[in-house]
């Protein structure tokens, strides 16, 4: 595949096959991002690939952005004592980050053009990840990519991308004034391709597959974080806003190391408890990672999670309540189909909420 067919066709995939990925071609996409630029030639980067089933699956569990059950996850970060011992403060604090990004898009790359479908996902939490893979300090979790042959039956829509004269500008920048930024950003915030997401993504696709059934592999657009709004202000005889939410985010950040250590503690039996789990881990690093993403998200983690309560829900009525039952499963069908709207169809996401309201009447 040319360089330029591979970074046209690339989606973010979020739907996988189960066929495993050989570690050669790991192997072969590692080496393949460690050719990209970096300042100073450092190369801080690092590369931690996950293909135990087990430790995927943690991951997943504590990484609300990533979805599609990919059979590899792996994950880059920089070695900042390196980067600041080879090349100096900047090149810790700014250099390592964007010489990891180079070499993210050389891996996506190489993987579109062996047919392997990746999704970039920064919605994860740092704390739990890094309990995971015991990473020391003094290295950086820069982003996880879940990397796997795609589902042939899921393919995402490619992404909505601005008339280039809206973007480009020849021997200066004066034509870009506030009120033409200002005017774009609705649409901006309408078209944001998740996945990745600097504030990260999350969450079901439909990738294309190509005429000799590869893969269309994964596009991503990081979008910037948003930030959150200011407390007002408090009296001085009560704790302040700003404390209060540093508390709890404290407080979260401390459950998911426990719940890091938790998903590896077996269920009652085979198959009581690990739903539920999963779901906790969701909703926990969830919360703790909605302070500074799109706003977007929020409704988009509630109604993951109402999918799977209701996928949950159905299950265990299927015997008892048979109506009930079906009614749940159309709702979590209705949410698979639509959540990832939000990303490029703001007014279908809402739509679907109210769609999936009046389907949860029928089974009240």
């Amino acid at each position: 595949m040319e360089t330029s067919a591979a970074i046209l066709a690339r989606r973010s995939v979020r739907a996988f096959s189960d066929q495993p990925v050989s570690r050669d071609l790991l192997r072969s996409l590692v080496e393949t991002a460690t050719w990209a630029p970096s300042a100073s030639n450092v190369q801080a980067w690092r590369f931690c690939v996950v293909d135990d089933p087990a430790l995927v699956r943690k991951l997943d569990m504590v990484s609300p952005g990533l979805s599609g059950k990919p059979p590899v996850i792996a994950v880059v970060l920089s070695d900042r004592e390196y980067a600041r011992a080879k090349g100096g403060q900047k090149a810790a604090d700014e250099f390592s980050s964007l010489d990891a990004a180079y070499a993210c898009e050389n891996l996506m790359l190489a993987a579109a053009d062996a047919g392997l479908g990746t999704c970039a996902i920064k919605s994860y939490n740092d704390d739990a990840v890094r309990s995971l893979l015991n990473v020391p300090d003094g290295l950086q979790v820069e982003l996880l990519i879940s990397l796997g042959w795609p589902d042939p039956a899921k393919s995402p829509r490619a992404p909505k991308r601005k008339p280039l004269d809206e973007v480009l500008r020849f021997n200066g920048c004066e034509a870009w004034g506030a009120e033409e930024t200002s005017s774009h950003t609705d649409a901006a915030a309408s078209q944001a391709d998740d996945e990745g997401c600097t504030a990260s993504c999350a969450e079901q696709s439909r990738d294309a597959i190509g005429a000799e059934g590869k893969a269309r592999p994964v596009q991503t657009s990081l979008s910037e974080a948003m930030s959150a709004s200011p407390a007002p202000q408090q009296k001085t005889t009560q704790p302040s806003a700003v404390a209060c939410e540093t508390a709890f985010h404290g407080s979260l950040s401390a459950a998911m190391a426990a719940s890091a250590a938790a998903a590896g503690a077996p269920p009652h039996s085979a198959e009581e408890g690990t739903d539920g789990l999963e779901l906790l881990a969701y909703m926990v690093t969830s919360a703790a990672g909605l302070r500074g993403e799109p706003a977007i998200y929020g409704p988009l983690r509630l109604i993951e999670s109402s999918k799977r309560v209701a996928a949950q829900l159905a299950d265990s009525l299927k015997t008892a309540d048979p109506a009930r039952a079906e009614a749940l499963r159309n709702l979590a069908t209705l949410i698979a189909e639509r959540q990832n709207d939000c990303m490029t169809d703001e007014d279908s996401f809402y739509t679907m909420l109210s769609e999936a309201a009046a389907l949860l009447a029928k089974a009240l």
